[in-house]
């Protein structure tokens, strides 16, 4: 029992550890060396190496007081700190631990323990701890200079600032200079500033340990014309000339202490030092007597407002830290010594100022008042010949002296804007110059026919749904506000105002969302193209929005132009001009969609251009819903009610060029052919299948499609109902054309006629109420044209006609003369009972030769009729032997 207690007790030290005296070897933590332990009956009692200590660094500086610590050690010992209790394994022989360690330097110590408790000598590595941001405050001289008690505002461009850390510590600031960023260890900074605008410091301090402090900012307004003179009633008043005013402006946004600043000539008289404040963006009014300005307050009285009529010059000074700065000037002009540069004492107009931004010095940037938009009244009431606290008539305008010869751009924010007569023939944008008008801007224009505005260069109105860029007259209060301050007094009117004409030199110029109202005065020296509220001649322009209304003349005038207008709407007024258009096209190939035309006298007129015209809308204009005269352009899509005529008007004129294909095609109006519209040799005039064309009645107004020696007609319906060639009265088809209409009858319309040479490729027609040529009683060759005469010869097929409908026309259906070839199938002629003499006849044959096939003849008075000798056979006809005379006028 011994023996087995005593082998027990060696089994279990065996299992504890080794008792073997064999070396064994452990891996360095800092080398790849052998270390050799030796161990004895007694157990291991080798300490491990000292743990080694990669990071942080010994003496380290740290931002952070979470600091981590990592190292190597004997793999598998235990690591241990004499500044925690936290351990970690040196797994692989790695090992690592974190701290929260205070502000200051830390130095700690780290031991490795082995599996059977041996311990190393320590480790050691100090760290230093810096959490703690700098600060940095900063400050600027200039600033003590204020003008505002609200904010930094100062008259000078040259800035100094300083700034300041209470840190021991600080490696550097950062800097921010309006947007530039550098670092400095200078603690101060004199630089300058731009003009008339906010300038924004900041500093920051950085200290050795990183740490970044919170940054100090310094805004600082700069204007080195805060308060500058803006208008000068150096004549004084009507009521009296010794009633003199002048008024300051604040070109800032924050209320200024007039304190320290004040108003002299060279000569001492006047000499006024100015107190009180004016307010941001406002006004300050100096009268020499209270009564000067009677309806409008001063803000100061002051006798020695005395300024010579013979001119002076005129200063605003201001006095800081002992110092004079001048502020502003009124500039002087020739004219014998010195002299005002504008204003007068005959009419008492003031001296104004066109742009406060602009240095008073300058003579171009001073007018005499111009005659629109008084403020103020003077001593017996009258209205006074300025503006006494409030904005100058001069500075509404575009250009006082009427050319934009560089850029500009025109915002809502100081609308309105203002075009007139005088000082300047209205407006002209130079070539080469943009004038680009923002959204919600508005732009007045005087009555007359001096005031007009001239696009040589290029115009950009950017308007949106919400806010359109408008152009209307001085007198509209709807738009802009009552702008001449009488309120109902005056109303505006339709041609208050000439135009705005985009001259043959402009380039990218379009309207977006714009209105243009109370335009196209008719001024008799303008050619009818420019007779417009807008006048584009022989240049492209997009328009899409576009509103024209309560034009006198045309709305929108294009000569020569390829522009595009889209999404627009066109609408003259109730006492327009007679022939007034919502749009008028003359010459040129434009686009014209999606586009409104209501109320005008008449809503398109297209005279030689081939404009493409698609899916408008015609509603309620006086004549008709669109006219054209000459070339015919392309028409789709398009629709009206209410008009005069809703049709589309085809006046007397050459439809097609030499050589071209014109198609009419599909529109829910009628197309409306009046007088005799011919289609040119070598040319063709198609029709879509769905097409309506109504012929005009009555005298020269007849309507007439002539097809001359080499001009075809062609279409290629498979019914007789693809095509309807009808008269005016025939509301059956293609809706009622106008009001007032009576039945339609025979011979309402003359229809078609094909001279020698011309030829017919038709199928697919209907052609009633033709043959109007009959009814004049002419000479006797004119009264058997019939609906559709054919003119032939003895070395040219006529062409063909198919799938047609004859019916219901005048004197014969289709007259053939002197035809050596035509084919006419699948086609009926029906009720021709009408004549003026002789016989009504479905078809009248003079020496021709046709083949006529599936023919159906109902209700004719004679299905035909023949003279001289003819060539006519007619196979599977019903009836099959048809009326005619001589009865043997067909062949089987």
């Amino acid at each position: 029992a011994r023996m087995s207690a005593i082998t027990a007790s060696m089994l279990l030290t065996a299992t504890a550890r080794p008792t073997s005296t064999c070396a064994f070897s452990r891996a360095s933590p800092n080398s790849n060396t052998v270390r050799r332990r030796t161990t004895s009956s007694r157990g291991d009692t080798t300490a491990p190496d000292t743990p080694s200590i990669t990071s942080p660094a010994n003496e380290a500086a740290v931002a952070t007081t979470s600091v981590s610590f990592s190292g190597t050690a004997e793999a598998d010992s235990v690591i241990s700190s004499d500044f925690s209790s936290a351990t970690a394994i040196a797994t692989g022989g790695a090992w690592s631990l974190s701290f929260t360690l205070p502000q200051g330097t830390t130095t700690i110590q780290f031991y490795a323990t082995d599996a059977t408790g041996n311990r190393s000598t320590a480790g050691a590595v100090a760290v230093g701890v810096d959490s703690v941001a700098p600060t940095a405050s900063l400050a600027s001289a200039t600033c003590d200079n204020t003008l505002s008690s609200a904010a930094c505002l100062v008259a000078t461009t040259t800035l100094a600032f300083s700034w300041v850390s209470a840190a021991s510590d600080v490696a550097y600031y950062r800097v921010d200079q309006n947007g530039a960023y550098s670092t400095t260890t200078n603690a101060s900074i004199s630089l300058s500033a731009s003009d008339d605008g906010a300038y924004s410091f900041k500093v920051a301090a950085v200290d050795r340990s990183g740490n970044l402090s919170a940054t100090s900012t310094q805004q600082v307004e700069v204007y080195t014309r805060p308060v500058v003179i803006n208008e000068l009633a150096w004549g004084g008043t009507n009521a009296n000339s010794s009633h003199e005013w002048l008024e300051l402006y604040n070109r800032t946004g924050r209320a200024i202490s007039l304190s320290g600043f004040t108003l002299y000539a060279s000569d001492l008289a006047p000499y006024i030092p100015l107190s009180g404040t004016i307010s941001a963006g406002g006004y300050f009014l100096i009268e020499s007597t209270d009564s000067a300005v009677s309806n409008v307050s001063a803000d100061m009285v002051s006798s020695s407002l005395s300024q010579s009529n013979n001119g002076e010059t005129l200063a605003l000074a201001l006095l800081q830290g002992g110092a004079t700065t001048t502020i502003d000037t009124v500039a002087t002009c020739s004219g014998g010594g010195t002299s005002w540069c504008a204003g007068d004492d005959v009419s008492f107009k003031t001296m104004e100022r066109y742009d406060a931004s602009v240095a008073g010095s300058d003579s171009s940037n001073w007018y005499t008042h111009p005659g629109y938009i008084r403020s103020g009244t003077d001593a017996n009431s009258g209205n006074l010949n300025g503006t006494a606290r409030a904005k100058n008539a001069i500075s509404y305008f575009i250009a006082p002296g009427g050319s934009v010869s560089s850029n500009k751009t025109l915002t809502a924010a100081n609308s309105p804007y203002l075009v007139a007569g005088s000082p300047a023939s209205g407006l002209t944008v130079s070539s080469g110059a943009t004038l680009t008008i923002n959204a919600g801007a508005v732009v007045k224009v005087t009555s007359g026919n001096e005031p007009w505005i001239r696009v040589a260069g290029t115009i950009v109105a950017n308007g949106t749904a919400a806010s359109p860029v408008v152009f209307t007259s001085f007198y509209d209060d709807e738009y802009g506000g009552d702008m001449n301050g009488d309120g109902s007094a005056t109303t505006p009117a339709a041609g208050g105002w000439r135009r705005i004409l985009i001259d043959t030199t402009s380039t990218g110029s379009s309207f977006t969302n714009t209105l243009v109202r109370y335009g196209g005065n008719s001024n008799d020296i303008d050619p009818v193209a420019k007779k417009g509220s807008i006048g584009v001649d022989s240049a492209t322009v997009t328009f899409d929005g576009l509103i024209v209304e309560k034009s006198y003349y045309h709305g929108l005038a294009l000569e020569n132009s390829n522009s595009t207008v889209t999404n627009s709407r066109f609408s003259t007024s109730t006492n327009s001009s007679v022939s007034a258009s919502g749009l008028y096209i003359s010459g040129g190939s434009p686009t014209v969609a999606s586009s409104t035309f209501s109320g005008n006298y008449r809503g398109l007129y297209v005279t030689n251009a081939t404009p493409t015209v698609t899916g408008n809308t015609f509603v309620s204009n006086t004549q008709e819903a669109a006219l054209n005269s000459g070339l015919l352009g392309s028409f789709s899509g398009n629709s009206g009610s209410g008009n005069g005529k809703n049709a589309i008007l085809i006046s007397a004129a050459t439809l097609t060029s030499a050589g071209a294909t014109t198609t009419l095609a599909v529109n829910d109006l009628p197309y409306l052919v009046q007088g005799t519209v011919t289609i040119a040799a070598n040319s063709t005039l198609a029709f879509s299948t769905g097409v309506v064309v109504k012929g005009d009645s009555g005298g020269v107004l007849y309507g007439l499609i002539s097809v001359p020696s080499g001009a075809t007609l062609y279409s290629s319906g498979t019914t007789a109902n693809d095509l309807i060639l009808t008269s005016l009265n025939d509301s059956s088809v293609g809706g009622t054309v106008s009001s007032g209409l009576s039945a339609a009858v025979a011979g309402d319309w003359k229809g078609i006629e094909v001279a020698a040479g011309g030829r017919v490729n038709l199928s697919g027609f209907t052609l009633r109420y033709a043959g109007a040529s009959a009814t004049f009683g002419a000479p006797a060759d004119s009264i058997y044209k019939g609906a559709f005469k054919i003119t032939g010869n003895t070395t040219a097929s006529s062409g063909s006609i198919a799938h047609a409908l004859f019916e219901y026309n005048y004197q014969s259906g289709l007259n053939l003369d002197s035809v050596s070839s035509l084919g006419v199938s699948n086609t009926t002629f029906q009720n021709h009972t009408e004549e003026n003499s002789g016989t009504a006849s479905a078809i009248y044959a003079l020496n021709s030769a046709a083949t006529f096939s599936n023919i159906t003849f109902s209700g004719n008075q004679r299905d035909g009729t023949g003279s001289g000798t003819n060539a006519l056979t007619c196979s599977s006809c019903a009836p099959s032997a048809p009326n005619t005379s001589p009865a043997d006028l067909f062949t089987p």
